[in-house]
């Protein structure tokens, strides 16, 4: 029975004989947890040979995590995916919370026409997020890794991104007004920098004190000089995400790797 929607994507099957192998489960910016063929296996922080199990779910929310009824039924995929990989996965990372930070936020902002503290939704969701996490009967060790710092940096561009992807979802009406509405309240690139560190920093405090790792990438994206995402790592056109190439796939694994290890 096919449980996940058509934008649930997954790379590998389960191999019987594995025992050893880790299970992603995030949104649309896991892609680069893909393995690559040019990259050889993957191997953890200990040296030891694993395998990856990685599933993604296109415009999959924090939020959406944590209900029992959602548009994209984010709550029943990973529980069945964890059910089914937990004899073969000794650890399973969760990499949600993008959508959340750089569209749900707004869209928030626009439907209440209030520009409230992005904390106060974050400790919420957040919140939730690890209970359902720590509900899951499984015997796999959890990981959370934290959102990547956003690579819309262009003012105008950014807002034309965020008000598109706001109307492609059609529970989300965005007409004139609210368009209008959100050119005047979009943060500026470096307050959105500031809103999604603030997200990893409550992210990482809120795993940690509940027994769970915690890893993001940033220090392996930055540029060190304007602590801003490289170029290199960035797409020349539309897009949150940064540009999944071989070199982002080994960012990922080492990553991955040093979280294991």
């Amino acid at each position: 029975m096919k449980f996940w929607p058509g934008n649930h994507e997954a790379q590998y099957e389960v191999a019987e004989t594995a025992s050893n192998g880790v299970l992603v489960l995030g949104d649309s910016h896991s892609r680069s947890f893909f393995n690559h063929s040019l990259l050889g296996p993957f191997v953890d922080g200990n040296g030891e040979e694993r395998q990856i199990y990685c599933h993604k779910v296109r415009g999959a929310s924090m939020t959406g995590f944590g209900r029992r009824k959602s548009s994209l039924a984010l709550r029943s995929i990973t529980h069945r995916l964890v059910k089914k990989y937990r004899k073969y996965c000794s650890h399973t990372v969760y990499a949600f919370g993008q959508v959340d930070v750089e569209l749900g936020l707004y869209h928030r902002w626009l439907e209440r026409s209030d520009v409230f503290d992005p904390d106060d939704l974050f400790k919420e969701i957040i919140d939730k997020y690890i209970q359902n996490i720590l509900s899951f009967r499984t015997k796999t060790t959890p990981i959370i890794k934290g959102i990547n710092q956003t690579v819309l940096e262009d003012h105008t561009s950014s807002v034309d991104y965020v008000s598109h992807a706001l109307r492609k979802n059609k529970k989300t009406k965005i007409d004139i007004q609210k368009l209008q509405k959100l050119l005047e309240i979009y943060p500026s690139y470096e307050a959105r920098k500031s809103i999604g560190n603030d997200f990893n920093d409550l992210l990482r405090s809120k795993s940690e004190s509940n027994g769970i790792r915690y890893f993001d990438l940033n220090s392996r994206l930055l540029d060190p000089e304007t602590k801003n995402v490289r170029y290199s790592y960035r797409p020349a056109g539309t897009g949150h995400h940064v540009v999944d190439s071989i070199e982002m796939r080994q960012i990922y694994k080492e990553g991955l790797a040093e979280a294991l290890a």
